[in-house]
């Protein structure tokens, strides 16, 4: 599609705590509200469904994020982050194809001196879409899960395998596309 690419502007207040507990231990929390000039989100074309068209929006919302962290020195962590958000103001009548909850957690693990691991596991929730009638859609919830690995071949080079979408879920991010399911990829990675 054909559309201007507009800049967009965001204004946040917001109050935040961080700290420790113990070596090992971190968290944070942010409360914040939000002031949007121009935020773009996406349509799909209601013709066929095959294209997007930006919408741009004068939104504001209000959010809470709180993450915590464990670390055990350079042998595992493991993270959680969840974000919530409530647009309360639009210049359309919703704003499309943004998550209002999102749920991140991680795990990494130094199997040995050259073999790590890791596990992420997403969840998203409260995502708005339009049909071809015009009608506002709920998409469902969207759950992911992706394990990987990464071998150190010598100090610059390792190669890696991530599997994505363990669960081999259909759900859909943007309406009409439904993600890949159970993917494989793999590589080297060279590091300066």
């Amino acid at each position: 599609s054909s559309y201007r690419v507009v800049q967009t502007k965001r204004d946040e207040i917001f109050a935040a705590v961080q700290g420790s507990l113990g070596n090992h231990f971190s968290y944070s929390a942010r409360g914040s509200w939000w002031n949007y000039f121009d935020l773009p989100t996406f349509l799909n074309d209601t013709g066929d469904n095959r294209t997007f068209y930006a919408l741009y929006q004068n939104v504001k919302a209000v959010s809470a994020q709180a993450s915590a962290r464990y670390q055990d020195a350079n042998k595992w962590s493991a993270g959680l982050t969840a974000e919530w958000y409530y647009f309360y103001s639009s210049t359309d009548t919703k704003v499309w194809h943004t998550p209002s909850v999102n749920i991140k957690g991680d795990f990494q693990m130094a199997v040995t001196r050259k073999l790590d691991v890791s596990f992420y596991g997403i969840v998203m929730g409260g995502i708005k879409a339009r049909d071809m009638a015009g009608n506002t859609i709920d998409l469902k919830t969207i759950a992911d899960m992706g394990v990987g690995a990464e071998y150190k071949l010598i100090p610059r080079l390792s190669a890696f395998v991530q599997f994505n979408n363990i669960l081999n879920s259909k759900y859909q991010r943007w309406m009409g596309y439904q993600v890949y399911g159970f993917n494989v990829y793999g590589g080297l990675r060279l590091k300066f």
